[in-house]
């Protein structure tokens, strides 16, 4: 309970960022899929971490998708910002939360990744946290239909339990 007023105040800040060396192997059975343009991206592991009251918290690795814009290499040019949960919580239709400038954290399933990835950035979001419904890190890739896909935000998926635990922080008021 003494926690909850300390979260309220917290501030969630999400990193982004494609390691150096976490692009290497990502992609090496991903031959044949998505051709099309705005869904040729390499598959690269990503470091994401968050921050709470100003002190770093925990680092977890994502995996980005196909779409969406590239990655960051470097911690200087990471995206820095505030994490939104979604309204709905999968983003399989226009959101009702604010997320212009936020990165919004949303589950997975209801609709493909890319109509997610859609919806997040016409809401203004700066990039797409997609929460895994298990532990793996699945590969997004582009569907059939997926042909003028204009997806210009970055698009990572996190482990279950590392969204769970970004979700948690954010229901308790951290921003």
């Amino acid at each position: 309970e003494p926690l909850l007023p300390a979260l309220a105040a917290a501030a969630l800040l999400l990193l982004l960022l494609a390691g150096p060396a976490a692009a290497d192997d990502a992609s090496s059975d991903d031959r044949g899929h998505d051709a099309s343009p705005g869904c040729n991206n390499k598959f690269q592991l990503v470091k994401v971490k968050n921050w709470v009251n100003g002190t770093q918290g925990t680092t977890v690795v994502g995996l980005s998708a196909r779409f969406g814009s590239p990655l960051p290499r470097t911690i200087n040019e990471a995206h820095r910002t505030f994490a939104a949960l979604t309204s709905p919580p999968d983003l399989c239709s226009n959101s009702t939360s604010k997320l212009t400038n936020s990165i919004a954290l949303v589950a997975r399933g209801g609709c493909p990744f890319t109509a997610k990835a859609e919806f997040a950035q016409a809401a203004g979001a700066a990039g797409l946290v997609i929460i895994n419904d298990d532990e793996e890190l699945y590969k997004m890739v582009c569907g059939d239909n997926d042909t003028s896909l204009n997806v210009t935000i970055p698009v990572v998926m996190v482990p279950h339990s590392a969204g769970k635990n970004l979700k948690d922080l954010l229901d308790h008021g951290a921003r």
